[in-house]
C-alpha cells in the first residue's frame, strides 16, 4: 500500500489539472456578460488589449497584467468601459445606471 507521501504527490497534479480547467473555463468566454455570469466564479473581465475573460490568480497580482482601472468583476458593470467613458459626464448616464465615476484624485 502506498504511504502518505504518495497521496501528497497525487494531490498536486490533480490540483494543477483543476486550476488549468478553471482558467480554461474563463478564457472560453468572449463577452464580458458571459464571463461574469453568476456561474463563473473566479473570473474577471480585463478590458486591456481588446478585452478577455481571465481567472483571478492567487498571487500578489490577482489580476495579472490588467490595469486596476481596466477590470470588471460584476456583470452589471460590463457597460462601464474605462476606455470609452473618460469623464463623469460620459459615465453617469441613465443608459448604464450601474456605472459610477470615481476620480483618480
Amino acid at each position: 500500500a502506498p504511504g502518505p507521501g504518495a497521496r501528497m504527490m497525487l494531490r498536486k497534479p490533480v490540483l494543477l489539472i483543476i486550476a488549468a480547467r478553471a482558467a480554461a473555463d474563463c478564457s472560453r468566454h468572449t463577452h464580458c456578460g458571459s464571463c461574469l455570469s453568476s456561474d463563473q466564479d473566479g473570473c474577471f473581465w480585463c478590458y486591456d488589449n481588446g478585452g478577455s475573460c481571465k481567472r483571478v490568480e492567487q498571487s500578489l497580482s490577482p489580476f495579472g497584467a490588467c490595469s486596476a482601472s481596466g477590470i470588471s468583476l460584476d456583470a452589471m458593470t460590463c457597460e462601464c468601459r474605462p476606455d470609452v467613458y473618460t469623464s463623469c459626464e460620459s459615465c453617469a448616464k441613465a443608459s448604464h445606471p450601474s456605472c459610477v465615476w470615481m476620480s483618480a484624485n
